[in-house]
């Protein structure tokens, strides 16, 4: 994480533990519909245990084709930043940027109807699904630490938004050949704080991606383009700055290794315009 010591930026080191136990079952409710329940216990030694459910029912009224109903909880524990960021100011009038230690985790509850249709040699999944996301960190004026620092501005990581999303997403798969497979998709989502209405900051409305797979000597290649609209980022000052799209290239080789009990990758990835 980033630090300040006499008012220079410099890197420091944590060691985290962290945990998780899941369980699941699988219920055939009848020969078209399962039920599916889930418990997930996960430690985080800066916040310590959460559990979080999930339950999913699926309908497949034939061999082709398949609808979902779903309900999960999922938990972020605070980054590292979040929690120990200490950063100068980054020009006159500028404020002090602080992290929180003793910040909850982000929730986000979620409600997904989906469904897939698939053949031997390609599928396509639809899904709409509502969460609603409480504890959000968000970096905002602390005026308390004011006199602290003899009248510095300072903003601090606090849990102080709730706010929620509405989304949807198209992705197809299709086998071309021995060798070749092709993925493509496209999601829309719209996040909104719950207090003020306004679109949250780091997020993107819509987003559309292809990727092909090429199977190279006993390796597989992986380009994969994705294209972000209508980003909202926030800058150091707290003001909002609206991206009219973003481009992103990813590359990356892989090779079976130990007899495929494991895997050797290289690669990377580009952002082309931002």
């Amino acid at each position: 994480f980033m630090a300040s010591e006499d008012n220079f930026i410099t890197a420091k080191s944590l060691e985290y533990g962290a945990a998780a136990v899941f369980v699941q079952d699988t219920i055939a409710l009848s020969e078209a519909m399962t039920l599916t329940a889930g418990v997930k216990s996960e430690y985080d030694e800066s916040v310590g245990w959460n559990t979080t459910p999930r339950i999913a029912f699926v309908f497949a009224p034939s061999g082709g084709q398949s609808f979902r109903l779903s309900y999960g909880v999922a938990v972020k524990a605070p980054s590292v930043t979040d929690e120990h960021m200490l950063m100068p100011p980054q020009g006159p009038g500028g404020p002090e940027i602080w992290g929180n230690p003793d910040l909850d985790p982000e929730e986000a509850t979620t409600v997904e109807l989906g469904y897939r249709m698939f053949a031997p040699n390609a599928s396509l999944d639809v899904a709409l699904y509502h969460s609603t996301l409480t504890g959000l960190v968000d970096f905002l004026p602390n005026f308390a630490l004011t006199p602290v620092l003899g009248g510095a501005f300072v903003t601090q990581a606090q849990n102080n938004t709730n706010a929620t999303a509405l989304g949807g997403e198209i992705s197809g798969k299709v086998k071309l050949g021995p060798k070749i497979k092709l993925n493509a998709g496209w999601a829309h989502e719209y996040a909104t704080n719950d207090a003020t209405g306004a679109k949250l900051p780091w997020t993107y409305e819509n987003k559309a991606n292809l990727a092909v797979d090429f199977a190279l000597g006993g390796g597989s290649l992986k380009v994969a383009y994705s294209r972000y609209s209508e980003v909202l980022q926030k800058r150091l000052d707290g003001s909002d700055a609206q991206v009219p799209s973003a481009d992103r290239l990813d590359i990356r080789f892989s090779l079976p290794v130990a007899e495929g009990r494991g895997e050797f990758m290289v690669g990377g990835d580009w952002l082309l315009d931002y």
